[in-house]
Parts: structure tokens; sequence; C-alpha cells
């Protein structure tokens, strides 16, 4: 009798023993397809981490988005404009009048104002932007470049002109100019 439960008990121990090892070689493929619970688990979780996954990203992209919109909307697009219509315009009547522009400083563009530092037109879009202009050419072609200015655009002003050295025929100069940005 003590051997015949000595020998179930080993038989019931070799037969865990067996199903551990067989259950241990499983791999997870074949465990699911045992236990389609556990399946259906895994899936559901892989889903939920996709989702929160893209949830994160969608935020982040309207993160990015709303930052890149405030961004642009601080931007001054006109002003930019502004410069590059004033270096074409310096351009063309420098080459015109032989007078080499050797620098260009510009301001930032700011809105017209009277003395009171109130706005002096109910229109705010008016602004205007300094150029300091250094160059060298003769005092003739000076004299053109200047009236070129003058006379082909009402929106600029001549507010300073500075003759840095003259000699012989070279003047080293810089002048600087006020052009108004008037929408129509």
């Amino acid at each position: 009798m003590i051997k015949s439960k000595r020998i179930k008990l080993i038989n019931i121990m070799i037969t865990i023993l067996i199903i551990v090892l067989l259950l241990s070689t499983l791999d997870t493929v074949t465990w699911h397809k045992l236990n389609p619970i556990t399946e259906e688990y895994s899936s559901t979780i892989d889903i939920y981490e996709n989702m929160s996954n893209n949830i994160k990203m969608k935020d982040a992209i309207l993160s990015k988005n709303k930052e890149l919109k405030n961004e642009i909307s601080n931007l001054n697009f006109d002003a930019d404009v502004l410069q590059e219509d004033i270096m074409s315009l310096l351009y063309i009547h420098s080459k015109k009048n032989n007078l080499e522009i050797n620098k260009i400083i510009f301001s930032e563009a700011s809105s017209v104002i009277d003395e009171n530092n109130d706005v002096s037109i109910i229109d705010t879009n008016i602004t205007f932007i300094q150029a300091n202009v250094n160059f060298k050419c003769s005092f003739a072609n000076m004299l053109k470049f200047i009236e070129d200015i003058k006379g082909g655009n009402k929106y600029v002003s001549i507010t300073n002109l500075y003759l840095l050295s003259w000699n012989e025929e070279v003047l080293d100069g810089t002048i600087d100019l006020c052009f108004y940005s008037i929408p129509e």
C-alpha cells in the first residue's frame, strides 16, 4: 500500500512536470490559440496603446500647428516686402547713377505717429522704414541719385545727408531715407 501511494505520488509529480515543461515550451501564438480570451485581451491592449499613441501624436501636432500659426502671425511680412522693394529701388537708381552702395541698414517698421505719440491718421496701416545707405560716388552722380529718388517715388523722404570724405572726384557719404508704405 505504501508502495502504491509512492508510485501514485511519483506519477502525479511526473505528470505535473511534463505539463509544466509543455506549457513552458509553447510559444505565445500557440498559447493564444489555446486560450482565445488571452489573445483578445492582448489585442485590446495593443489597440488601446496604438490609440493612446495616436492621441498623443495628434495633440503634439496640434500644439506645434498652433505654435507655428502664432509665429507666422507675429512675423511682419509687410516689412520684409518693403525692404525688398527698397533694395530694388536703390539698386536701380544706384546703377543708373554710377553710385556704389557699400551698406544698407534698415530700422524696424513703425506706424506713423504725431508729436503726441498718437496715431496721426485713423488708418494705422501706414508704416515707414528708415534706411541708412552708405555710398561712394562723384558729387554730380550723388545729386542725380538724390533727384531720382525724390522724383521717382512720392513716398520717400530724405532726412539726412552726411559727407564723410571727399577726395578729388570721389566722395564717401551716408544718406538717411524714410520709406512710407501706404495701403491703397
